[in-house]
């Protein structure tokens, strides 16, 4: 009888050995899953910041745009002046006067187009900003949530 117990005993205590190896295994892949899973929300922070690095650079450029349209304007009023105290003088002023009048306009369609371009690429980056941090949390959420079902299962 003492021998059945102790082959029992070697069954159960090979079972045992199976199963902690099996333990062992799925704890050792889900923590090489977490590693990777740190590494790459590492990366995707990195390229936030780029990111927002870039954005900074954006609208750095974009306020400098506005302060060339804003030195625009006050020359487009200088002008108006100008144009004023030109009629006064003689018939000789007009063609200089539709020579200002075409600059003036040309000023005005340049800073019309400047303007149109900001808004276009500021609205192309914000897009692209709420897109790929959409993308982002998307991403970190399906990672995260696969290793906590992995670790409930490696612990169940």
């Amino acid at each position: 009888s003492s021998g059945i117990n102790a082959e029992y005993g070697e069954e159960y205590k090979a079972e045992m050995d199976k199963l902690l190896a099996a333990e062992y295994e799925k704890c050792s892949k889900a923590e090489k899953r977490a590693a990777t899973l740190s590494e790459e929300l590492t990366e995707l922070r990195g390229l936030m910041e780029g990111l927002q690095t870039e954005n900074r650079a954006f609208i750095e450029r974009e306020e400098k745009q506005r302060d060339e349209v804003d030195k625009l304007n006050r020359l487009f009023e200088q002008l108006k002046r100008s144009e004023g105290l030109l009629r006064e003088s003689s018939a000789e002023s007009a063609d200089q006067i539709s020579a200002l009048k075409e600059q003036i306009q040309e000023s005005t369609n340049k800073e019309e187009q400047v303007r149109k371009h900001c808004e276009e690429v500021m609205g192309k980056m914000r897009e692209e900003l709420v897109k790929y941090a959409a993308d982002a949390n998307a991403q970190a959420l399906k990672y995260v949530e696969r290793a906590v079902v992995e670790g409930k299962e490696s612990t169940a």
